[in-house]
């Protein structure tokens, strides 16, 4: 009636270990688990856009739903909208496979602007990476399932952003961009607007208006529609020296590039519940004795939102520190002589 150690397997080899006073599964989320996201998220999903670890397979979730561990918020994640490149060193093709990139500065950065298949705005770009993915499918998890209308996504700038930025995190300005990423189609490069509308399958009425009513929004420096650029997180990823708005800049200037954005993430937020003593619960809110757990393995303590870059860490931290207190404490009542605290 209680969990007692562990069994392994390596090289073909069985282990136990045993461990009198508690085991405790700190294994990561489920975001390379591409059977538990299909089953737990919503579509369209695969565990290819994440750049989360590849060894997050679940494995710490699995174990304590075989013990009968409750879960919960298993269809959100630590969600961030994601490019995907064909992998270069030194500028150079080494294979053609695909890399997901972080796009957060570039969303933020004047000169782009974010569209569905229908040639629409339909969110601040420069919100903070969770909540820019939650925003590619549709709505905030928990608070309507959202249908996935703003998908696919594209991410779209003009040479004054190449000008004067980097693209997806280490490519210069004025650099010019490997020939792969045009080849494989990754990354989309036309003279006009029409052009580069028809090259990605949207709408050139549609991303002609959309544009030129941005433009106007960077001309006097506010975005009616979405509010980008109005609060300091927008701003620390923008240029604080453009004016008048630090993320707000026309897209004019040819050639335009687009390419296209998926709700990838840095990890899943779902997993097996625990209480406040870390310890893991089973559906009916008991406690399965010597078992605990921390981290992504475990359902978010903040539920569908995140408050900010390293938020799943520091709940990793303090929850890893009161998991091994409370098999200190465990060890401690059962024998006050043979463990000192």
């Amino acid at each position: 009636e209680r969990v007692t150690g562990v069994v392994l397997e390596h090289n073909g080899t069985r282990y136990q270990i045993n461990a009198t006073h508690g085991v405790i599964l700190a294994c990561g989320g489920f975001e390379r688990n591409e059977a538990m996201r299909q089953k737990y998220q919503r579509h369209p999903i695969t565990g290819t856009w994440t750049v989360g670890v590849e060894g997050n397979t679940g494995d710490g979730i699995e174990l304590g739903m075989k013990h009968g561990a409750a879960i919960d918020n298993m269809a959100d994640a630590i969600w961030s909208p994601v490019i995907k490149l064909p992998r270069t060193e030194g500028f150079q093709p080494i294979v053609i496979e695909d890399e997901e990139r972080f796009i957060i500065p570039d969303r933020s950065l004047p000169h782009t602007l974010m569209v569905n298949g229908k040639g629409k705005r339909f969110m601040n770009e420069a919100l903070p990476y969770c909540a820019a993915g939650q925003g590619l499918y549709g709505g905030i998890f928990g608070k309507g399932e959202g249908d996935a209308e703003n998908m696919p996504a594209w991410l779209i700038f003009d040479q004054q952003f190449r000008n004067k930025y980097f693209f997806a995190y280490g490519h210069m300005p004025r650099v010019e961009l490997p020939d792969l990423y045009y080849e494989s189609g990754a990354l989309v490069r036309r003279d006009t607007l029409d052009e580069l509308a028809e090259a990605i399958d949207v709408p050139p009425d549609a991303l002609a208006e959309t544009i030129e009513r941005f433009n106007g929004f960077a001309d006097r420096g506010i975005d009616e529609d979405f509010h980008r650029g109005e609060n300091e997180h927008d701003k620390f990823y923008a240029n604080r020296y453009h004016h008048p708005n630090p993320s707000l800049g026309r897209l004019e200037k040819g050639p335009f590039y687009a390419t296209q954005v998926y709700p990838g993430d840095i990890g899943t937020a779902g997993g097996l519940v625990i209480d406040t003593k870390a310890r893991v619960t089973r559906e009916d809110g008991s406690v399965i004795p010597g078992l605990m757990a921390a981290g992504n393995t475990t359902k978010s303590v903040i539920g569908h939102t995140y408050t900010a870059g390293g938020t799943s860490i520091g709940a990793a931290l303090v929850f890893g520190y009161i998991a091994a207190n409370t098999a200190a404490d465990e060890a401690f009542a059962d024998n006050p002589v043979f463990v000192a605290r």
